[in-house]
């Protein structure tokens, strides 16, 4: 998917559900922020892959309260308790949801680690149309959910981070801004997660290939190379394998 196509259908995916709202907004004077998947429609990011576990999220408006007792009962409306900082953004001046940060956080809950990274990666997309925060902004968001889960405690108050906080930590390490699509993310994963460097962000799709961050190699689309199997489950099916290294790669790096 190329950027401008990403762009035209996150805009019109914008609209369908600024209709939705609308129509939610009309029924009920009720205003809590939208939340989630509504939020990323809203926000025009797109929206990670979600197991079918909680399929319903991408089904449904969603909004978000600070305490469960804030809850009230709207058709259509899933309503969801989110006890750390609410931080909110208005869309079109009329529709108030949750952050990018917030949303990311939120979440953490619902994904895994490598979606969470992937939808960190689209919230911060090379064109500036779609990039809606930074790695120093989500990392602000942890940072102030600590403090209110500390200031609390030495209120006296058990209370405790969200599940997924220390997700959150760990796909900050591995998120990186200025990339163009998902599977660039995904594709950048993979290699990490078969023991080659983490590649450079801004895969060259006219090329099809992708250039390491650290040794600067570059890897195309159907270029053979040396791998060594090891790891095997025969009960998943799977097979691990290691880039192993050319003998001028190892003289080089000698």
């Amino acid at each position: 998917m190329g950027s401008s196509t990403a762009l035209t259908e996150l805009t019109m995916q914008k609209y369908q559900r600024m209709q939705t709202c609308a129509d939610v907004q009309r029924r009920s004077a009720w205003r809590p922020p939208y939340a989630l998947t509504t939020a990323l429609e809203l926000l025009s990011i797109e929206v990670p892959r979600i197991s079918s576990k909680h399929r319903g999220l991408a089904t449904t408006t969603i909004v978000a309260v600070p305490h469960a007792n804030d809850k009230r009962h709207i058709v259509g409306v899933k309503v969801v308790v989110w006890p750390f900082p609410l931080d909110t953004v208005i869309i079109e001046g009329q529709f108030t949801c949750t952050s990018p940060a917030c949303t990311w956080a939120m979440f953490s809950t619902y994904l895994e680690l490598e979606e969470l990274i992937v939808l960190a990666d689209s919230m911060m997309r090379r064109d500036r149309r779609l990039c809606r925060t930074t790695i120093d902004a989500l990392s602000l968001y942890l940072d102030e959910a600590e403090a209110q889960v500390r200031a609390d405690k030495e209120n006296g108050t058990n209370s405790y981070l969200f599940r997924g906080y220390n997700k959150c930590r760990r796909a900050l390490l591995l998120a990186r801004a200025g990339t163009d699509s998902s599977m660039e993310t995904r594709t950048r994963l993979v290699l990490l997660k078969y023991g080659l460097n983490c590649p450079q962000v801004n895969y060259h799709e006219e090329h099809y290939q992708m250039i390491g961050s650290h040794h600067r190699k570059t890897y195309k689309l159907g270029q053979k190379v040396r791998v060594k199997m090891i790891d095997c489950d025969e009960i998943s099916r799977t097979i691990d394998f290691r880039l192993v290294k050319e003998r001028k790669e190892e003289r080089e790096d000698g």
